[in-house]
C-alpha cells in the first residue's frame, strides 16, 4: 500500500495535466464542430495528441531515471522492501502515460462531437469493466508486476 501511495500521489499530478489538455481542448473542438470546422477539429487534435506524447515521453523518462531519487523522497524512512516494491512500479505505472493521455484526449473529443456514448462506454470500460479481470490475469502470471500493468494502462 505504501509503494501504490508513492506512485498514486505522483500519477494524481501526472494525470492531470492530461486532464488540463483535454479539458483545453473540448470547448474549441466543440465551437469548430458546431461551425462546421472540421479543418481546425483535426489540427487541434494533432496538437493535442503531441502535447500528450511529448508530455508522456518526459514523464516516462524521468521515471525510468529517476525512479530511485523519486521512491526516496517518500520513503523518509529508508525502508529497502518499501523501495523494492515502489521503484520498478514506477517504471511500470509510468509507462502507461504513454495511453493513458490519449485515452482523456480521444474521451473529451468524442464527448466535444457529440459522441457521449463512445465516450462513456471507453470511460466506464478503463474505470470499471476491465480493470478487475486484467488485474486478476496479469497478477496471478507476473505477481506484483502484474498488478501493476493495468492500473497505469487504464489509467487508474
Amino acid at each position: 500500500m505504501a509503494a501504490y501511495g508513492i506512485i498514486a500521489n505522483l500519477a494524481l499530478v501526472a494525470t492531470a495535466i492530461f486532464t488540463g489538455v483535454a479539458q483545453g481542448i473540448q470547448p474549441i473542438i466543440s465551437e469548430s464542430y458546431g461551425s462546421g470546422k472540421s479543418e481546425n477539429i483535426s489540427r487541434i487534435i494533432r496538437y493535442a495528441v503531441i502535447t500528450s506524447l511529448v508530455t508522456a515521453l518526459i514523464l516516462f523518462a524521468v521515471t525510468e531515471i529517476f525512479a530511485d531519487p523519486i521512491a526516496a523522497v517518500f520513503n523518509s524512512e529508508d525502508n529497502p522492501a518499501l523501495a523494492k516494491l515502489a521503484v520498478p512500479g514506477l517504471r511500470i505505472y509510468f509507462t502507461g502515460f504513454l495511453f493513458a493521455g490519449l485515452n482523456i484526449i480521444f474521451t473529451s473529443w468524442f464527448s466535444s462531437v457529440e459522441k457521449p456514448v463512445q465516450s462513456f462506454t471507453i470511460s466506464i470500460l478503463r474505470g470499471c469493466v476491465i480493470i478487475v479481470p486484467l488485474l486478476l490475469v496479469l497478477a496471478a502470471m507476473l505477481g506484483i508486476q502484474g498488478v501493476w500493468m493495468p492500473l497505469r494502462l487504464l489509467n487508474c
